[in-house]
Order: C-alpha cells, then sequence, then structure tokens
C-alpha cells in the first residue's frame, strides 16, 4: 500500500483529545511536554487514534482506555553531530522521566521497561486516568519464516526509525494511524488511508504478505468487521484464499498457536449484549473470511455453531457448580472437532479446559455405541459418575460440563437421560445420612457404608419405595 498522508477533513490533536476526560487529557499533553524536555517525538498510535476519530464522528465508541504510543529520538544532533546514547532506547527514558513528572502532580504510577525490546508501560491509578500508556521505540520488523515472530529492528541513536516505517509493520490501515502528543494543531497522520478505509466500512491490509506473516490477523480481521460493521476488501479477500491454500505455515509454529490463541480469546472474551452480537457477526465472518480453518479443518464450513454457543450457556446458567477456565462460547465452538482438546492445547487454552474437552470427546465416542434406551436413571448416574463414560478420575463438576457440551452439539439418541441427569440426577442425594444408616442398619465407617448409600441413592432414583426401607 502505497503511504499518502493527505487525507479528507482529519481533526487535529486538540479536537480529538478534547474527546477523553480532562484529566486523561492533560496526562497525555505531560507525557508530549516531557518528551520535548527530552529531545523526543511521542504520537499516540493504533487504536485509540481509530477509535477517537469513530467517535467524533458520532459512533457510539467506548472511550480508549489504554494508550500505545509510538516514541522516536529528535534528529537534531548535539555538539559532536551525533545523538547522546544515555537515552536509548528513547521510549525507556521517556517512561522513567514520566514517572517523575507523575509523581510532581500526585499520581500513582509503576514503571515497567523492558529494554531488550525497546519498551515500557505505566500503569496509573486514578478515577478516570487510564489505567496503562504503552510506549515503544519506533521500529522496523521482518519475518523471516512464515507465523515465526518478527525480527525487530530499533535503529539506533543516530539513524533512529522513522515513524512512517514504524506504522508500515501494522495489521490494518485503520491502525495505522498516528497523533502527535506535541504540537495540538497537528492533524493526525494517516499515511494508509484507514480513515477513508473506515468510512467506507473495509478493512484493508497493509501489504500483500500480511496474513503469511501473521495468520492470526484474519482472526483480528472478524473481530473488527463484527466492531466496526466492516468488511474485507475484495483483494485482501483474495490474499485470505491464496494464503490459506498455500498453508505456508505448517504445525509446528510455537508464536502461531500464542498468536491465533490470543486472538481467539478477545474474540470469544464475554461480555454485554452488544458483545454477543458482535460475536455472531465474527463467527458468520470467520466462516466468509475462511479464518475458521486456521484452527482446524471441520470448523469452516460450521452451520449450527451459533446455535451451539448459545445452547451451551443456556445450560451452563442452571449449572452454577460448572465453572470454566476459558469463554463458554469457546468451548462450544471447539467441542465437535475430531481431537478438540489438541486445538486447545495448540491455542495455549488452560489446562481444565483442554480436559473438559477431552471428557467430552470421550462422551461423544461412547453414547452411540450404547444401548441404554431402557436404562433407569440409577444406571445412568452410575454410568455417568463411575467412569464408564470417561477417565474415572473425572470431577463430577467435570462430567456435567462435559455432559453439557455434548448436549449443546446436537446429541439427539440418548438427549432426554442426560438432560435429566445434568439438571436434575446428579443432585439427589440418598435420602438418610451416614449417621443415621449406621444407627438404623449397624454399618460402621468403610466401603460398605459407602455402597449402602449408593444403593439407597440409586433406589431414590428409580423411585424404589423398597429399596428404600428394605433392609440388606
Amino acid at each position: 500500500m502505497t503511504p499518502d498522508a493527505s487525507g479528507p477533513d482529519l481533526p487535529t490533536a486538540q479536537q480529538l483529545l478534547a474527546l477523553l476526560p480532562a484529566d486523561t487529557a492533560a496526562l497525555l499533553l505531560g507525557l508530549g511536554a516531557v518528551a520535548t524536555d527530552l529531545h523526543l517525538h511521542v504520537w499516540l498510535v493504533g487504536g485509540a487514534v481509530r477509535d477517537l476519530l469513530l467517535r467524533q464522528q458520532g459512533a457510539t465508541m467506548a472511550l480508549p482506555g489504554d494508550f500505545d504510543c509510538a516514541v522516536r529520538a529528535d534528529q537534531r544532533s548535539d555538539g559532536d553531530g551525533e545523538l547522546p546514547t544515555s537515552g536509548w532506547p528513547p521510549a525507556l527514558a521517556l517512561a522513567e522521566a514520566m514517572a517523575c513528572w507523575c509523581e510532581r502532580q500526585g499520581l500513582a504510577c509503576d514503571v515497567a521497561s523492558f529494554s531488550s525490546y525497546g519498551t515500557a508501560s505505566l500503569q496509573l491509578e486514578g478515577a478516570s486516568t487510564p489505567p496503562r500508556i504503552d510506549l515503544a521505540t519506533t521500529r522496523k520488523e521482518h519475518y523471516t519464516a512464515p507465523g515465526m515472530n518478527p525480527t525487530v529492528m530499533l535503529g539506533s541513536p543516530v539513524r533512529p526509525v522513522a515513524l512512517l516505517d514504524d506504522l508500515r509493520r501494522r495489521d490494518f490501515s485503520c491502525n495505522a494511524m498516528a497523533l502527535s502528543l506535541q504540537d495540538p494543531l497537528a492533524v493526525v497522520f494517516d499515511p494508509f488511508a484507514g480513515w477513508q478505509a473506515l468510512q467506507r466500512k473495509e478493512l484493508r491490509l497493509l501489504h500483500g504478505q500480511s496474513l503469511r506473516d501473521d495468520p492470526s490477523r484474519l482472526i483480528r480481521a472478524a473481530r473488527y468487521g463484527a466492531r466496526f460493521g466492516c468488511r474485507l476488501g475484495p483483494g485482501d479477500r483474495r490474499q485470505a484464499r491464496r494464503t490459506l491454500q498455500q498453508n505456508p505455515w505448517g504445525d509446528d509454529v510455537p508464536a502461531r498457536g500464542s498468536r491465533l490463541g490470543m486472538e481467539v480469546r478477545r474474540l470469544f472474551c464475554p461480555g454485554a449484549r452488544r458483545q454477543r452480537d458482535e460475536l455472531r457477526d465474527a463467527l458468520a465472518h470467520l466462516q466468509q473470511w475462511g479464518g475458521a480453518a486456521l484452527l482446524d479443518p471441520a470448523l469452516a464450513d460450521d452451520p449450527t455453531a451459533w446455535r451451539r454457543l448459545c445452547w451451551f450457556e443456556r445450560l451452563l446458567s442452571r449449572c452454577p457448580d460448572v465453572v470454566l477456565a476459558d469463554p463458554a462460547a469457546l468451548l462450544a465452538w471447539l467441542v465437535p472437532l475430531p481431537e478438540p482438546a489438541a486445538v486447545a492445547q495448540r491455542l495455549q487454552l488452560a489446562t481444565r479446559t483442554q480436559h473438559l474437552l477431552d471428557q467430552a470427546r470421550l462422551l461423544r465416542t461412547w453414547l452411540p455405541n450404547l444401548d441404554a434406551q431402557a436404562w433407569p436413571a440409577s444406571a445412568w448416574s452410575e454410568a455417568l459418575e463411575a467412569g464408564a463414560a470417561g477417565p474415572a478420575a473425572a470431577t463430577a463438576p467435570l462430567m456435567a460440563g462435559a455432559v453439557a457440551l455434548v448436549l449443546a452439539a446436537g446429541e439427539q439418541t440418548h438427549r432426554r437421560p442426560l438432560l435429566r441427569w445434568l439438571l436434575g440426577w446428579r443432585h439427589l442425594r440418598p435420602p438418610i445420612s451416614a449417621t443415621v444408616l449406621m444407627a438404623r442398619e449397624g454399618l460402621k465407617p468403610g466401603p460398605a457404608l459407602g455402597q449402602r448409600l449408593q444403593e439407597l441413592r440409586h433406589a431414590a432414583l428409580d423411585d424404589d419405595v423398597h429399596g428404600l426401607s428394605g433392609q440388606r
């Protein structure tokens, strides 16, 4: 994409910062003033600029909470014609100076610096101040192999990386805009026409190898498309089809799994009703653009996905003992796969999530071979609770979560008893306590007592009055 900083009626820094709470705007302007004192340049970049532009145009966007800033050394030289090296990388020097500024303003501020990456973060406290400002030294990136983490080049005090080169490395044109925090009259720097693309409701990748470099961008495109009501342009859809057909990443690229996992968790992050509507639209985009196949080819054509997600969440609302480590909708999305736990492992989802998905897989394998049409409630309960349907070590909540997943996935043959076990049978306790039973039948603590309590519970499940009162 050819850079062109011109654009239609782009607003100034003063106009956009006026949309923020007064203390937040003052904080960012303070950052700009500190940068000026250090002979540095600092720009607000990425999503915050995009969201402020949309908000200025009347979109119902939430105000930015976290702010990403690009920091570059001033090209003016000292007396020897070279920049001093004591403040390199400049993002770290700016973070330290800004922490002192915050202290003078009475603001609590924690600084975390990462010298090898040329980045730093400022964690602020306060009612309306942003929770974090991330500072990054302007950089170039180069992908040595598809899907791998990029090689980062920070430049040097003598030859710092230009802002334009820093923006080139980003994913979409709408995220490649910058706003000076040092000149209130400076307009938004939009070299790749990101604002024009947003106004056309179009997502534009920055170059033809973007998805080859980082396939997780296709998952992000689906999320952005749903959030902003945008679609990939024809050229970028062709890039997606071509790159997916080539599959240049292979299956053993660690960076691919970690980045895909991060994007998938963001996609499925639970939230308000509006965000649920966005998730539904994002899943439709993933189907249309082929992004679902990045996780597993079986997800490429999945017309029942949304119904499955809704059913699982509905069942979980009646099972408070089932506590998940990852979003419910994400588990329901993965459950029909041949090896859902393996996909969850590649995405670096929680170990508990992997166990739950594997238990659901075992259950789905067990049910089709089961001749249990005449089974009483006690037989179903024993099978599900004693390990016949999977590992005996499965806890009751784990099995309950697996049953809910299988039901959501469309199990029909044994749907009625599974539902009754999930919502009722498994909660039924023996009609009398162990203490009363020992007094009544002369039993002592041990396996025999446990067996008798189980018999009484099974009898209660089957509504066998004689079993409840009969003597052993």
